[in-house]
């Protein structure tokens, strides 16, 4: 029987401007499964932001989410990587959707893995 590699930390995204970090968290949400929202929604805005945090050391903005899975770790950065690539390349069919897509996609993003150590 082979081991079963499960992965325990977080990953962080981070970047200058909280208001773009919302919005990339908003794209995300759009390609969940059952997620019907407007873009001009005040209540998804208010609430994602209860979620982002300011690192006042690096002076970025940041979200955080734990992971714990039953995959490897080279797996999980590239879950993440294809997550970031998917919403910042996806055609949406709101105009204004799409020109949030569009200014993000020259915005930096930091995203970082720290494992829990046992």
């Amino acid at each position: 029987m082979a081991n079963q590699s499960t992965t325990f930390g977080e990953v962080t995204i981070s970047t200058k401007h909280k208001e773009d970090l919302r919005d990339l968290i908003y794209l995300q949400l759009l390609l969940e499964d059952n997620v019907l929202c407007n873009v001009t929604s005040n209540e998804l805005f208010n609430e994602i932001e209860t979620f982002i945090t300011k690192d006042k050391t690096k002076n970025e903005y940041q979200f955080t989410l734990p992971i714990i899975n039953n995959i490897r770790y080279i797996q999980l950065m590239r879950n993440v990587e294809l997550l970031i690539t998917e919403f910042l390349t996806k055609d949406y069919k709101n105009k204004t959707i799409n020109e949030i897509r569009d200014r993000l996609r020259n915005v930096t993003f930091n995203i970082n893995y720290k494992p829990y150590c046992n």
